[in-house]
């Protein structure tokens, strides 16, 4: 290439600037290395230079071709408890990138879209109610568009109970049935405990699940029931239930026989246990007579 020189000039200025040739390239094959160096001006004049002058080849337009973005890293589902920050992002190859965040807050809804949430990232509040919203993201340039996999958040809350045990009035030796409604994240946890009349709180063995059947002995009247819920979150524990089992009368001491002297009071009491309110009904029978009511007596 004694007699030839490849070179190109930029419109605005004119001025020829040297470029690169591949080796063994001819004056018939004319293939170059073009590297633009003025940004902003994409148009290059290609020429070929000799003793004589120079032959004009034409204009060479440079402006990069620019692809329809693709998506590099997906977005990822992120579990946080409540109150803490979940954080999302977006990978992406593409020139002059924008994106867009969406959410979906329930299944039955439509995406919306999330105003001012502009950036590869995302980073969201977690309260109880968001949990398992769904984000994900457009992405956009001049060539086109793109979305991204919908993530996931996960909000771990600690267990509340939604409705607590109700007092249960059940006969002698019928079943009686507590339950209770939590909710949080599982896996819940639930342990039953009794309190015996007159005594403490105390587990019941193998009582571990929301429901609690209780066999309503004589005995168990008037027993409380709770239930412990937990998690990896915390614990918390619901309002006590009483059981009241329905019995009938039965007399524990009996009236004694009284002696008085002649125109004495004598006073004759009985005692006895069963489901309140208790009546009272005294009856006598004379000597030779059968048994009666007695007007008016009717305590103990």
């Amino acid at each position: 290439f004694t007699d030839y020189g490849w070179f190109y000039r930029d419109r605005e200025n004119m001025q020829p600037r040297n470029i690169n040739l591949y080796e063994g390239a001819s004056a018939d094959v004319w293939i170059a290395y073009l590297i633009p160096k003025s940004v902003g001006f994409p148009l290059i004049q290609i020429s070929t230079g000799y003793s004589n002058g120079k032959a004009q080849i034409g204009w060479l337009d440079t402006t990069p071709v620019i692809s329809a973005p693709t998506i590099t890293t997906q977005p990822a589902s992120v579990s946080v408890a409540a109150g803490e920050t979940a954080k999302f992002s977006v990978t992406a190859k593409g020139r002059s990138l924008t994106y867009q965040w969406q959410q979906l807050k329930t299944s039955s809804g439509s995406w919306e879209t999330m105003s001012g949430e502009t950036s590869s990232s995302l980073s969201v509040y977690a309260y109880a109610y968001q949990n398992g919203r769904k984000y994900r993201c457009i992405i956009t340039n001049s060539a086109g568009t793109v979305t991204s996999n919908a993530a996931t958040l996960t909000v771990l809350t600690a267990p509340s109970i939604t409705q607590h045990p109700q007092s249960v009035t059940v006969e002698q030796d019928q079943r009686a049935t507590f339950t209770v409604t939590a909710s949080g994240t599982s896996p819940l946890n639930y342990q039953w405990q009794q309190k015996k009349v007159g005594g403490s709180w105390e587990d019941m063995s193998g009582q571990t699940t929301d429901t609690l059947k209780v066999t309503g002995y004589r005995s168990y009247n008037g027993r409380q029931y709770r239930c412990v819920v937990s998690n990896s979150l915390g614990t918390v524990t619901s309002d006590a239930a009483t059981l009241t089992v329905l019995t009938a009368p039965v007399i524990t001491e009996h009236p004694q026989n009284v002696a008085v002297e002649q125109d004495q009071r004598a006073t004759f009491t009985v005692t006895a246990s069963g489901t309140s309110p208790l009546s009272y009904q005294w009856q006598q029978k004379k000597v030779g007579g059968s048994w009666e009511d007695m007007s008016g007596q009717t305590s103990a």
